[in-house]
């Protein structure tokens, strides 16, 4: 049995056409952890169409599945990758305007991924 995918359509023209926004950003973020891989992007039958990877249940599903409340931790946990990918969207865009400024996202992130780290750690030996 394959990979499972996700097949995305959109319309060619008009408010709703978004599908070549949402397959530029995906290309972008490609070597991201937990970006899904794009397998094909075009024009099928009058609509744009995308096949990418399926990663599993979304958010909103796993929310559901948690009867609509997160522990601290999975916040935590969900705030550092959220972090993580603000500055891989951007970094590309940082370098290109100042060195200095991605040296201070640069330390930003670190030190929040250490707030985090030791957030959670602490709240993992406290349930124990």
């Amino acid at each position: 049995m394959g990979d499972k995918v996700i097949v995305k359509l959109g319309p060619l023209e008009g408010k709703g056409h978004s599908l070549d926004h949402e397959f530029e950003v995906y290309r972008e973020l490609s070597h991201g952890i937990g970006i899904p891989h794009i397998h094909w992007f075009g024009t099928e039958a009058g609509c744009d169409a995308m096949v990418i990877e399926h990663l599993g249940l979304s958010l909103d599903e796993l929310f559901a599945q948690c009867h609509f409340h997160f522990s601290l931790k999975t916040v935590l946990l969900l705030a550092c990758q959220l972090v993580s990918k603000v500055c891989l969207c951007s970094y590309t865009w940082l370098t290109s305007v100042s060195s200095s400024v991605t040296c201070s996202i640069s330390t930003l992130t670190t030190s929040f991924t250490v707030i985090l780290s030791r957030a959670t750690s602490s709240w993992v030996s406290t349930r124990m």
